[in-house]
């Protein structure tokens, strides 16, 4: 398995490859890439290998530990973030939802019901590069459900706190809960909303 950057793979270990070697490598798959059958036989061919090779939890284990580590010594830049959620957009935008939801968004979703609350759920609004949990655009109110893990990590709140201020910019009030006050805090949550 090769890793994410580099000449380590995703448990740390290296790979003698010249350089000579990865530019072959890096031109032949983005060459079976650009043609779509390619690209489905090879999302076949991965989901075939993992059916009948699972991974054992021990071994997940090992890999998210070497990805956070890799990740926290080399941070991508601003630039690298901006071009992956530009990509990210334009994928959304032509091929919209569903999304699945995770268990908090539904909380949400069922929280907006009982308060007569309409929001749009996964809305990117124009002039930011960010998809938005819930956003109500007539009231100008966004919502965000943020994952204490994720949002924890280094540099995501100062994200968060970002289009935080290009929401505002634009005229919308912004709420975030944790996605654990949400599922186990809901009497804080309606009363924070029922703020607004």
């Amino acid at each position: 398995m090769s890793g994410p950057i580099g000449n380590k793979n995703a448990l740390g270990n290296h790979h003698k490859l010249s350089d000579k070697t990865k530019k072959k490598m890096s031109k032949s798959s983005k060459k079976r890439w650009k043609n779509p059958k390619e690209r489905e036989k090879q999302s076949k061919r991965s989901i075939r290998y993992f059916e009948e090779n699972p991974v054992s939890d021990k071994t997940k284990k090992k890999m998210s530990k070497a990805q956070k580590k890799y990740f926290e010594e080399n941070p991508r830049s601003d630039k690298a973030g901006e071009k992956i959620s530009i990509r990210q957009l334009k994928y959304i935008k032509n091929h919209p939802g569903p999304f699945k939801d995770t268990k908090p968004e539904l909380k949400m979703k069922e929280i907006f019901s009982r308060l007569n609350v309409k929001f749009k759920h996964q809305v990117i609004i124009e002039g930011i590069r960010h998809v938005f949990d819930f956003v109500d655009e007539e009231n100008k109110i966004i919502v965000e459900v943020d994952g204490r893990y994720f949002h924890t990590l280094p540099g995501k709140r100062q994200r968060d706190y970002k289009f935080n201020r290009l929401a505002k910019k634009l005229g919308y009030r912004v709420l975030r809960f944790w996605d654990d006050d949400v599922m186990k805090n809901e009497e804080k949550v309606i009363e924070k909303l029922k703020e607004i």
